[in-house]
């Protein structure tokens, strides 16, 4: 929530009143402005975008539920796709890594890969992106924001021209803009200062 203020006052969403962040790590977070104000939910707790369920293939999410948001789309998700597709996929047998232990394939591997024009790591990676373009398609059919922005470690492999055009593909609503986070790694900080002096 804080990350997503500060993206709204002073990052990617400067102007925008119905501006969603979604940070992208190990695991997934969400904030939500609309109509300039923070949407914080009954308890505080809303916008908890890695909890979403968005796929059936039964895969368990860290907090023990099955194929939550989070489980496909954040870094832990590319890094579960890669041990999934090396035992399903015959790609693995011609790949880089063919050697490797599929548990021990990482993130960096699979983009490492990609660079190297490795096609088990392509597969990888294009499953990952779909499973994020997908929960960024119900969040913009849902909400109708204006921008979404995509903050954490995992932003900087992604092609944001790339997913708006797919977002925008599927959705109902109006086109939505995806951008990458300008607040960096203190957005939470910066955040919750502008939080405190508005309240204050």
């Amino acid at each position: 929530n804080a990350a997503a203020w500060a993206e709204y006052k002073t990052g990617a969403a400067i102007g925008e009143d119905n501006t969603i962040t979604i940070t992208i790590g190990t695991g997934i977070g969400g904030g939500f402005i609309v109509n300039g104000k923070l949407l914080r939910g009954k308890s505080g707790r809303g916008g908890e975008v890695g909890s979403m369920k968005i796929q059936g293939r039964g895969r368990e999410c860290t907090c023990k539920r099955k194929d939550c948001y989070e489980s496909y789309a954040s870094g832990s998700g590319l890094k579960k796709t890669a041990e999934e597709v090396s035992v399903n996929d015959s790609l693995f047998k011609s790949s880089i890594y063919n050697k490797k232990n599929p548990e021990d394939i990482t993130t960096y591997d699979i983009i490492n890969g990609i660079k190297n024009g490795d096609e088990y790591s392509k597969k990888v990676f294009n499953i990952w992106k779909n499973d994020l373009i997908t929960g960024l398609i119900n969040i913009t059919n849902i909400f109708d924001p204006e921008s979404i922005i995509i903050s954490g470690g995992m932003g900087e492999f992604i092609n944001t021209d790339e997913i708006q055009e797919a977002v925008n593909s599927e959705i109902v609503v109006s086109p939505v803009k995806i951008k990458l986070a300008k607040a960096g790694n203190y957005s939470g900080m910066i955040g919750a200062a502008l939080l405190a002096c508005n309240k204050f």
